[in-house]
């Protein structure tokens, strides 16, 4: 088995299916995304109250499967970023990355050195990397922990060739709920100006190409989460924006893949 299954297929361009915990308290969790064809998924410790204690159970029985768990963390507290890693996650999804400096801030948290500034104490629980040569260990851990750095602002995106370019991030994803709210400076959950915030704006889905497209020409997998993503009035504007990859709610997978399957035939 890889010794992260999802980032290698990631890496690879392959086809990856995943999904966010937030309510979910138990390992059974791990079972079902294994049962239904997951690839992984990620604990959304930014928007839940999921203790490190809980999530740290999930990911040490997500390591005895076929599944990837990672996490998303509230902010790039190094400490936190450490314990977390620590604990058995295989990744960072990091949420408002809006420079350089906070792209590698995350590096540094997450990576061991010679690559970043994690602290590493005792062993690391992983068995997908049992026979790894100690001295090659810090190493391994490196190439199997996923680092996703979310683009969630106009400044950001503005910036995306800077923070896409940092070493140690593997992908990008675009929070396009938060992106259009900060474009259109109206709140989607504001009842005055809802209707100004317009997922479809031509400067959001102008922002939006502009970092797929970044992504393609520096070799990082693109992706966007938010509702516009299985949305069928939005989907063919983020296809001819070059984006490849979308995170839907499983309520609506299926006009998702209508609309996609609509798009590429025209």
């Amino acid at each position: 088995m890889q010794a992260n299954p999802l980032k290698a297929r990631l890496m690879s361009g392959e086809p990856t299916f995943c999904f966010s915990a937030r309510m979910a308290r138990t390992v059974n969790i791990v079972a079902l995304a294994q049962a239904t064809g997951y690839h992984g998924f990620y604990v959304d410790l930014q928007h839940s109250s999921i203790s490190i204690d809980t999530a740290a159970q999930i990911f040490q029985t997500a390591l005895h499967s076929d599944v990837t768990a990672f996490a998303r963390v509230p902010s790039l507290e190094p400490g936190l970023i450490s314990r977390l890693l620590d604990a058995g996650a295989q990744g960072i999804l990091a949420p408002d990355i809006r420079s350089a400096e906070q792209a590698m801030a995350l590096v540094n948290a997450a990576l061991i050195a010679p690559r970043g500034e994690r602290s590493v104490g005792g062993g690391i629980p992983n068995p997908r990397l049992s026979g790894v040569a100690p001295a090659s260990l810090g190493q391994a851990t490196n190439d199997a922990t996923l680092l996703i750095a979310m683009i969630e602002t106009e400044d950001a995106a503005g910036r995306a060739s800077e923070i896409i370019g940092i070493d140690g991030i593997d992908a990008i994803q675009i929070g396009s709920n938060d992106l259009t709210q900060y474009v259109t400076a109206a709140a989607r959950d504001i009842a005055a100006v809802a209707p100004l915030c317009d997922p479809g704006h031509p400067a959001v889905i102008s922002l939006i190409g502009r970092v797929a497209r970044t992504g393609l020409e520096i070799g990082r997998e693109v992706s966007l989460c938010g509702d516009m993503g299985g949305d069928p009035a939005h989907i063919p504007a983020l296809i001819r924006a070059g984006l490849r990859s979308v995170s839907v709610a499983p309520p609506f997978v299926g006009r998702a893949k209508l609309a996609i399957a609509a798009s590429q035939a025209t």
